[in-house]
This record gives structure tokens, sequence and C-alpha cells, in this order.
């Protein structure tokens, strides 16, 4: 929340996803087991549901949920990966990604550059408590 609160500051009104995206991303790759997948994901914050898959070019295909991770499963990553997972740019507005979040189950965006490079990964958490902070704030203003 501290970078929120300077963006805040210095008078930013509408923030985008590139405002407030986390740059150490755990990621895996589509050929990953759902094994592997899983100890990459097992240390990451409780607030990282989920995490972006890429593909041996290191493009964004989709993302996998911590949910649908099975420490016992033979499968790979492109057996349980959501592929239709919404991606964001970073001059994307976040009140768009608070809207794909609730119209689906898909806990985290990754944000990519015009290639599908991945640049950072959105939380649910992340646009929400942003989203309450600007409530709080404008609330203040008006009181």
């Amino acid at each position: 929340m501290y970078y929120i609160e300077k963006l805040m500051k210095q008078g930013l009104v509408e923030l985008k996803m590139g405002d407030i995206m986390g740059t150490d991303v755990i990621s895996v790759y589509i050929k990953d087991t759902v094994k592997e997948a899983a100890a990459k994901l097992k240390d990451s914050p409780a607030y990282v549901e989920g995490a972006p898959v890429l593909d041996d070019d290191s493009q964004v295909v989709g993302i996998i949920l911590k949910t649908d991770l099975d420490e016992n499963s033979t499968k790979t990553v492109s057996d349980i990966l959501l592929a239709d997972a919404p991606t964001s740019s970073p001059d994307d507005e976040i009140t768009e990604a608070a809207c794909a979040m609730l119209k689906s189950k898909d806990y985290v965006i990754p944000v990519v550059d015009e290639n599908k490079m991945l640049l950072g990964l959105v939380t649910r958490t992340d646009v929400f408590q942003t989203l309450e902070y600007q409530r709080t704030q404008k609330a203040q203003k008006v009181n």
C-alpha cells in the first residue's frame, strides 16, 4: 500500500495497472508438471492466488490457480491452465481489472506488453485495496 499512497499523494486519480502491479512474479511454464508448479507457488504469499503460464518463448498463454494444483498430479500445466484468462496492459485502468475479476474466478491478471511478454502481476487484493483506498481518500476530502 505504500506505493499506492505515494501515487495518490502525487495526484493520480485514475491509477493504471502498471501503477499497482507487482514485478517480483512467480511464473510457470506450460511444459512444467503440476507438481513443479505447486512447488514454485508453495512459498508465495497467501494473497497471490495464481501464476502466469508462459510458453517456450516466454509469452503469457494463461494462468493457473493455486486451488487447481495437486502436488500428487502427473498432469502438466498445459492440462489445467486457464487459457482464456484476461491479461492487461500497463495502461489499462484498474476498474477494468476489477470488472474482469468479478465476472470470473481469475484472481490474478498478468500485465503484459504488446508482445504478450510478462511485465508484472496484479492480484485481486491489489485491485480492491487500491479501490478502497481511493474511496476512503475521497470520503475524507468531502468531510
